[in-house]
């Protein structure tokens, strides 16, 4: 009897969590300009501030000179962690992201996991590398993503090799190589793991795009492919903390030595780096929905720019001036690379939103599947940019998980569509 009752009022909650949500969509979906655009400034203000956090705090807790606390990768397995409860916990309340399909085994083995592994690489060599350089060489590293991410489209043919990309990536190596030339405090092994974490980064964008074009895969949107790939992630990062960080050991050693309050604040530092990664992912997520490619690669520059200013500010980080730059030749083949892909998408007809799809599909129109390709090629399009001004750790560690644009969570009337989703949330 007792069961029956909480079980009734788990799934009023549901549904009612569920109908604020979409009334939340109507509004933003009904909002006027003027509106729509103190929305976008202050989502880009949090995107800002969540990500230039994580970054800060990616570096003080695992800096050598810093906080110094060396489990660099049990924190980010704890992260990963984190957001697959975090996905788990959206799919139940937003139930239009549940994937309709999942990838066969054969599919799952030969391209989930594998693209799993190279983004678990990707950020466990990025924190590593944390412990011994600067944040602001480290964004200046990292800077080189787009250079691998377009060398590896073209060895899995996603990309034709063209004269202006290769003029791209001969720009921005320019602009990494004055960069690494002009480092005041170079460590030798800090800047193989960075570039290491680039490399994978490459790869993963490749596996990603490769992921997100088909449906079948079931990763048509930021909070599926979250619950896919984050709990591959959370394993095979704790499997290499358990490895080369000697984590049980080491955690042993630290729970001896310290007192219950110490333990009690390192506990709620690793839990705020979760929650800021998340509030990060929630905040580009809306981000990517409602603004162009041209706001991303504006705000995503002037992001980068940001970083490496506060760094010199908090930390004390030296510029040089080969730094400066190599800085400023690297932002400008990225600026250019966006300058193509803004120039290559005229005349693509016009990118609907998942919910705009959805709501064709449920009142019966033919136009779903063309649809469906446009969506696909924007989400692959979204993708490759958000490699161009993925730099920092924060941003590395996440902006896999947005293969799509996110719904509008809502449209001006309910359809028949949203009625059964509804019902399905009744009867859980």
């Amino acid at each position: 009897m007792t069961s029956n009752i909480n079980e009734s009022m788990g799934s009023s909650l549901r549904v009612k969590i569920t109908e604020k949500l979409s009334q939340l969509g109507n509004f933003l979906s009904t909002a006027n300009e003027r509106t729509k655009t103190l929305i976008i400034i202050f989502t880009v203000f949090c995107w800002y501030f969540f990500s230039t956090l994580l970054s800060l705090y990616n570096k003080w807790l695992f800096g050598n000179k810093q906080k110094d606390f060396k489990f660099p990768l049990f924190v980010t397995s704890v992260h990963m962690l984190m957001q697959y409860l975090i996905s788990g916990v959206l799919l139940i309340f937003m139930p239009w992201f549940r994937p309709e399909n999942k990838p066969s085994l054969g599919n799952y083995f030969k391209k989930v996991i594998p693209c799993a592994i190279a983004a678990s690489l990707d950020i466990g060599f990025s924190n590593l590398s944390l412990r011994t350089i600067s944040l602001t060489f480290y964004t200046m590293c990292k800077s080189s993503v787009v250079v691998f991410a377009l060398l590896f489209a073209f060895i899995f043919k996603l990309e034709r090799v063209r004269l202006s990309l290769i003029l791209v990536i001969l720009v921005i190596s320019g602009g990494v190589l004055m960069m690494v030339s002009g480092e005041v405090e170079f460590v030798l092994s800090g800047f193989i793991q960075v570039m290491t974490a680039s490399v994978m980064s490459g790869v993963r964008w490749s596996l990603t795009q490769i992921l997100i074009e088909k449906s079948k895969f079931g990763m048509n949107n930021p909070i599926s492919t979250l619950s896919f790939l984050t709990p591959i992630m959370f394993v095979f990062i704790l499997i290499l903390s358990l490895k080369f960080e000697g984590l049980i050991t080491g955690l042993y050693a630290l729970f001896i030595s310290s007192n219950v309050s110490e333990l009690f604040t390192l506990m709620f530092l690793i839990v705020l780096g979760g929650l800021l990664a998340t509030m990060m992912i929630l905040s580009e997520f809306f981000l990517i929905s409602q603004t162009s490619i041209v706001t991303l690669a504006v705000a995503g520059i002037v992001k980068e720019v940001l970083t490496i200013l506060l760094s010199t500010l908090t930390f004390g980080d030296k510029l040089t001036v080969e730094n400066v730059i190599g800085l400023i030749i690297t932002l400008i083949g990225i600026g250019f690379y966006n300058y193509l892909k803004v120039k290559g998408s005229v005349g693509v007809p016009k990118k609907e939103t998942y919910t705009q799809i959805r709501n064709n599909e449920s009142s019966g129109t033919s136009e779903y599947n063309e649809n469906a390709d446009i969506l696909n090629h924007e989400m692959s399009d979204n993708m490759t940019h958000r490699a161009t001004n993925s730099m920092d750790a924060g941003f590395m560690q996440n902006s896999l998980l947005f293969g799509a644009p996110s719904p509008n969570l809502g449209s001006d009337s309910r359809t028949s569509h949203d009625n059964i989703e509804m019902e399905t949330i009744k009867k859980m």
